[in-house]
């Protein structure tokens, strides 16, 4: 019998039981209210285990959630901490790399202003050099330009140019000085030393053609 069946019956004892005339109080079973009494007490642990199991039950029940709830909320905490994180990261990078690419981009514009005012230096140099050579050259076509000719008149006919006056070169150079200018095409005797191995004539800075040996080390192994 439970606890609940036992009040039940303690209030049916109590309901059924003979009431004194006019008053409220009952004739109850003396045995009978006993035996309630003890089926209650008897009941009574059974119910009180039952309400301390299911109060620890609960109470276990409420830390497991309240130490899941914790981890989640960790975890949750460590991810926003590591997508901040991240997150910082990546801004930090993209403002480097934002920073790199403005450094690059004017360094190459100084490099290209560099580059453009130096080629324009060179330009001008070498424009300058190519007047003063188109200078000289003009110069010296002017100074080459043989003289104009002079009209052919026509005078007496004698001798064998019948008449006619000849033409004459503007500069004559003697025959010496034409050959001072062709003196480096003169022949020039070759210079001989003798060869530190075998001792025979050779050209300098050459390998002996007798020994085959250069610098006292032999090159070619001769016959």
């Amino acid at each position: 019998m439970n606890i609940h069946e036992a009040v039940d019956r303690l209030e049916y004892l109590i309901a059924h039981s003979r009431q004194i005339p006019l008053t409220r109080t009952v004739v109850i079973d003396q045995e009978e209210a006993l035996a309630c009494i003890d089926d209650l007490r008897l009941s009574l642990p059974d119910e009180i285990k039952q309400a301390r199991w299911t109060l620890q039950e609960q109470q276990r029940l409420l830390s497991e959630a309240q130490s899941e709830a914790a981890r989640t909320v960790s975890k949750a905490g460590e991810r926003a901490q590591t997508m901040i994180g991240q997150h910082e990261l990546v801004r930090r990078a993209e403002k480097q790399a934002e920073a790199m690419l403005r450094e690059a981009g004017t360094k190459a514009e100084e490099t290209r202003r560099a580059a453009d005012r130096y080629a324009w230096d060179v330009m001008q140099s070498l424009e300058g050099q190519l007047m003063r050579t188109i200078a000289t050259v003009k110069k010296g076509v002017e100074s080459l330009r043989p003289a104009a000719a002079k009209p052919v008149k026509e005078v007496e006919r004698c001798g064998p140019y019948n008449g006619l006056l000849m033409a004459l070169p503007k500069t004559r150079y003697a025959h010496a000085r034409q050959g001072e200018r062709r003196a480096h095409l003169a022949i020039k005797r070759t210079q001989l030393v003798e060869c530190s191995q075998c001792h025979q004539p050779k050209r300098p800075h050459a390998i002996c053609r007798n020994c085959g040996y250069y610098d006292g080390r032999e090159v070619i192994k001769t016959d």
